[in-house]
């Protein structure tokens, strides 16, 4: 029975939902469940669902960190799922072909294959860089006055204080914010 079935059953029945504080012994992140035991010392609880559907791979789910405290309700004696968490080691979010998952490391936006997100201030100052070196060398050039007898003597000449400042490469490290993959 699924969560849905087992809420549309409890609406018809009258019965009432009732909660357990508990502590994580374990955490299923594959099939999106906890092991955990109450804090009233009942018996320990296997396999409670994170999510509202048993078999989902979709939606938003939190994982609880191991040793933290969680409430899981009860939709009947034997349907149970985790409804607030203390601390979360992960939170992944699964909508059609995008992701995201969260961590105390950072945030992966789509499986994180692209490498970390640019930061905009870095990558401007880059260009603003090879912009100015493209505007000094436009300048050389025309401020140049060919002369008919010199074999190009006056523009090198122009242009040799241009061509001694050497740009530096580009590190895509230095340019991306690694806490953000997309």
């Amino acid at each position: 029975m699924t969560l849905k079935e087992a809420i549309r059953v409890l609406a018809m029945s009258g019965a009432e939902l009732y909660c357990k504080i508990c502590t994580v012994d374990a955490v299923d992140v594959e099939a999106r469940t906890v092991d955990c035991t109450p804090i009233d010392e009942s018996a320990p609880l296997v396999g409670v669902n994170l999510q509202a559907s048993q078999d989902g791979s979709v939606g938003v789910v939190q994982f609880p960190a191991a040793g933290s405290y969680v409430v899981v309700a009860f939709i009947d004696p034997a349907v149970a799922v985790v409804v607030l968490c203390d601390r979360i080691d992960k939170v992944q979010l699964d909508i059609g072909r995008t992701s995201a998952t969260v961590t105390d490391e950072g945030i992966t936006l789509n499986g994180g294959r692209l490498g970390g997100l640019v930061i905009s201030g870095k990558t401007a100052g880059r260009l603003n860089a090879l912009e100015n070196d493209i505007n000094e060398l436009k300048a050389v050039f025309s401020a140049w006055v060919p002369a008919g007898t010199d074999g190009g003597a006056a523009l090198k000449t122009a242009a040799t204080a241009w061509a001694s400042r050497q740009l530096t490469q580009t590190v895509a490290a230095e340019l991306e914010n690694d806490s953000v993959k997309h």
